[in-house]
């Protein structure tokens, strides 16, 4: 299993109700990927315009299907306005 962290700063308050509009669209889509294991989208507590999203792929395959499905593409060229700076993309290794 591939699980991936993703960090994302919105500029404002505007557009952190974009980015969590887009990023709740995004979970609703890749949801239906094949290898989709799970996908939560994450709000910080602490500074509201911060987003993470966890999710984790059936194999590293499916992983790069994901990364090249259309409706990913679209949501990282329309969050590029959105963001303090490109997100980050942490892949996680589980710890027994």
């Amino acid at each position: 299993m591939e699980t991936a962290l993703v960090n994302l700063k919105a500029k404002d308050n505007q557009n952190a109700e974009h980015l969590k509009n887009a990023l709740l669209h995004l979970k609703k889509l890749s949801q239906d990927e094949m290898g989709m294991v799970h996908y939560e989208v994450f709000q910080s507590k602490e500074d509201p315009l911060i987003y993470y999203v966890r999710e984790s792929w059936s194999s590293q395959d499916m992983l790069n299907r994901h990364l090249e499905q259309p409706h990913l593409q679209k949501f990282v060229r329309d969050t590029q306005e959105w963001l303090t700076a490109p997100f980050t993309s942490t892949l996680l290794r589980e710890v027994f």
